[in-house]
């Protein structure tokens, strides 16, 4: 592994992502590439954390099946990667996954929701689910979408909320309050929220309030926010943040800090520089445009070779992970953590390849 420390002065700190990806995997064949039809924006791998600080990150392997690798925080090692159930696809899109709390500090004893964009002509949200066994594909219909879904979960209700932008490119969205009973979902959707038009796939995050976070990147490239309620129709937005130029869809996630009066969101992106930047949005009580913090460049992660997926640790003094393809052959996954203390990495994980060529 190659790793290093870098150590910042801002509490605003945290790294890493993945994804962003061009025409086919490396190693596929002609019959592979054939087979399933991918957009560059799409090509995004997704991490998702549980609450005693075990990290899921999931990508499409050459076959367009859904590949995983976990880190167990209770031995402090990564596992070996792995094609879930048969690798679920093909899928054209990315997945994206929503952890919810785990009881125990087993590996998996916390639900997983996976969800991806089917293959056309449907072009439908599908879903596997984690209860201790994978469970799918299951075809949620919603279709037809136009990009690849992201998904959020509140875990103290059980409401994971998709958000994807549709092919009016727009944002759609669907719900199911059975986060913590998987078995019985039942969902609503799809809803349209509209707030576009959307350049590339918006990410929501979900903190303890009840609402939905939305962010996504413009047409104009800067960065762009709503509000959901959650379970609920949209309450806010849209507003554009003053983040200058994104080069990447972004990646959001939202955490309480200990003895915070409410949430905080970091959203992170690839910049037209080839690094990874981040910036702090905080909901304000009485004002539903929230307030923007500065933009800022964590230092020396780059250059990246694909948009940033990040996730943050709850119930912890400031735990950020993110993971992205790396920018050279082979392509590896590389991570970054970060806290008030500082940023260690970029550190090679050594899983590849994952940016298609």
């Amino acid at each position: 592994m190659i790793k290093r420390t870098v150590l910042l002065s801002s509490a605003l700190i945290l790294v890493v992502a993945l994804g962003l990806l061009p025409f086919r995997p490396l190693g596929a064949t002609a019959a592979q590439a054939a087979c399933c039809s991918y957009a560059t924006d799409d090509l995004v791998p997704s991490v998702g954390l549980d609450n005693v600080g075990n990290r899921f990150v999931f990508w499409s392997n050459l076959q367009y099946g859904l590949e995983e690798a976990f880190y167990d925080a209770a031995t402090s090692r990564w596992s070996k990667a792995f094609t879930v159930n048969g690798g679920m696809g093909p899928m054209a899109s990315e997945p994206t996954v929503a952890v919810g709390s785990a009881t125990t500090t087993t590996i998996g004893s916390g639900y997983q929701f996976v969800f991806w964009e089917g293959q056309p002509p449907d072009n439908n949200l599908y879903e596997a689910y984690f209860d201790g066994s994978w469970h799918g594909p299951i075809d949620l219909k919603m279709g037809p979408l136009g990009s690849a879904p992201s998904a959020t979960i509140d875990m103290s209700q059980g409401i994971v909320t998709v958000v994807w932008r549709g092919t009016d490119n727009q944002i759609w969205y669907a719900y199911t309050k059975d986060g913590n009973s998987p078995s019985h979902q039942s969902w609503s959707g799809p809803h349209k929220a509209g707030w576009g038009p959307v350049a590339n796939p918006p990410t929501a995050a979900d903190g303890t309030s009840p609402e939905v976070q939305v962010f996504w990147q413009g047409n104009d490239d800067y960065l762009w926010h709503g509000t959901l309620e959650e379970a609920g129709p949209p309450v806010f937005g849209p507003r554009r943040l003053n983040s200058g130029l994104l080069g990447s869809q972004p990646s959001a996630t939202g955490y309480q800090p200990p003895a915070s009066g409410g949430d905080v969101y970091h959203v992170f992106w690839f910049g037209t520089d080839g690094q990874l930047w981040t910036q702090e949005w905080n909901p304000v009580l009485g004002n539903p445009a929230g307030s923007a913090g500065p933009v800022t460049e964590i230092p020396r992660m780059g250059p990246l070779g694909s948009a940033p997926s990040c996730a943050y640790q709850q119930g912890t003094l400031g735990n950020f992970y993110c993971f992205w393809a790396g920018y050279t052959s082979p392509y590896n996954l590389w991570e970054a953590s970060g806290s008030p203390k500082g940023v260690v990495g970029p550190t090679d994980l050594g899983y590849g390849p994952l940016k298609f060529s």
